[in-house]
């Protein structure tokens, strides 16, 4: 296998987006359907479809145009009843989903879910799933249906685990039309498959999904969503579904990172490989994802003096698990003491930051942009060394 740019992969095909998708930006249709209502006056069966909505925001919703007889709630007796718990939506082959019904009148129905799958403990051969707002870049080299050729490739590689990403023929416009609206889009497609091509439980390809969706926020800079997954055996079947919009996802929106696009086929290889083996360490599984919530929300404030503040902490928290709780070098009761006499500074604290990424992301090097605002941040505490959050805290 060959991983550097302008170079043809493996799977030298260009991977397209599932369900027929031609306007990135444009809703999706997942499939058809038909959604059982139970309401205290009667039950009620309608036909729909299942969407993935990406405007105004991301949802997935069933809609249903179809006439609906004899149906006799308003809108106040349809609120009183949720309050009583005596609505009760399923959708055929999503029996254990729980749905919220958001309309309800003679000729439409619709409703939505925070997430809809198949049965998890399938195995599958390959997991095939849809990336939104992520950034366009410059890969490696890929066979396009029109037999031509394009560098629109990332693989990233750990624990035996193979992660595809294709950029789109379409990404380009899709982000130049969302960056006007500030809105969605499905910007890339990928597979995730084993190196040695074993198959695995869908469940644990879901696991590999959740820690590539917060490596791609965190270089992104924002929420990056993997809203839509679709499972395949051997022979290439589709035997698993999952639909889902997590808790946490972001508009379009400019925002600083360390990601460049034009060096992404080495910069996302080496800190992917990092990042999965820290999601791993029971050590930090569960710092990381806190530290990424952090380091997004503190990256998408308005207001500068918060995200600041923020930044602090995240650094602090970094500080603490590196130097206490993963690598031993001070003990719980020490670490506070030595900042409440000020021995610990922030050059400390960054100095932490600095090896976490340095050792466990493996990619410090390479991200330019984190290297120099470390290197200013750590030069500007040195000169306050005696006094470090009076930087941060000036009226104090």
């Amino acid at each position: 296998m060959t991983n550097g740019i302008g170079k043809i992969e493996v799977s030298t095909s260009a991977l397209r987006p599932l369900y027929g998708i031609e306007d990135l930006t444009s809703d999706v249709r997942l499939t058809r359907s038909r959604m059982h209502i139970s309401l205290p006056s009667g039950d009620i069966s309608t036909e729909g479809d299942l969407y993935l909505t990406t405007n105004p925001r991301l949802n997935i919703e069933f809609r249903s145009m179809a006439s609906i007889n004899n149906l006799s709630i308003n809108n106040l007796d349809l609120f009183a009843a949720y309050a009583n718990n005596q609505v009760k939506c399923v959708v055929e082959n999503f029996p254990d989903t729980q749905w919220d019904l958001l309309k309800l009148d003679p000729l439409w129905a619709e409703a939505n879910p925070s997430h809809i799958s198949t049965i998890k403990d399938v195995r599958v051969q390959s997991l095939k799933f849809h990336i939104v707002n992520f950034h366009n870049f410059i890969g490696s080299g890929v066979q396009t249906e029109e037999n031509g050729r394009r560098r629109e490739r990332i693989t990233l590689l750990s624990n035996n685990w193979r992660v595809i990403i294709d950029s789109l023929p379409e990404t380009k416009n899709a982000i130049n039309k969302i960056r006007k609206t500030s809105g969605y889009a499905i910007t890339h497609v990928g597979k995730l498959e084993k190196e040695n091509k074993q198959q695995f439980k869908a469940c644990k390809g879901c696991d590999v999904l959740e820690i590539l969706f917060n490596f791609l926020s965190f270089a992104r800079g924002a929420w990056v969503p993997i809203p839509i997954r679709e499972g395949y055996n051997s022979k290439g079947k589709s035997v698993w579904s999952e639909w889902i919009v997590p808790a946490h996802y972001s508009p379009w929106k400019f925002v600083y990172s360390w990601f460049d696009g034009r060096q992404a086929s080495e910069n996302l290889p080496l800190a992917f490989n990092g990042f999965f083996q820290l999601s791993l360490d029971s050590k930090w599984k569960e710092v990381l994802p806190r530290t990424i919530y952090w380091y997004i929300l503190s990256n998408t404030m308005q207001n500068i003096d918060g995200s600041i503040i923020l930044a602090q902490a995240i650094l602090e928290l970094l500080a603490w698990n590196y130097l206490v709780i993963s690598n031993g070098d001070l003990s719980i009761n020490e670490l506070p003491r030595r900042k409440r006499t000020g021995y610990l500074s922030a050059k400390t604290t960054l100095v932490a930051a600095h090896a976490i990424a340095h050792n466990a992301l493996l990619a410090l090097d390479s991200l330019h942009t984190t290297g120099s605002l470390l290197r200013s941040h750590v030069a500007l505490q040195c000169q306050h060394n005696s006094h470090p959050s009076k930087i941060l805290h000036p009226i104090t």
